[in-house]
């Protein structure tokens, strides 16, 4: 990625809109919390409260 962007931005991230960033974060929620659950973590609920 070096070739393409010093910051690991690549494209225009301005042009997104919320809804896009809203499922952006939803996926990584998601990901993060599979993780975490093969760790033997619990991630946070909806509300930011630990389970």
């Amino acid at each position: 990625m070096d070739a393409y962007t010093d910051s690991g931005v690549i494209g225009y991230p301005s042009y997104g809109t919320a809804g896009e960033a809203k499922a952006v974060l939803a996926t990584l929620k998601e990901t993060f919390a599979e993780g975490l659950e093969a760790l033997g973590e619990r991630a946070d609920d909806e509300e930011g409260a630990a389970r």
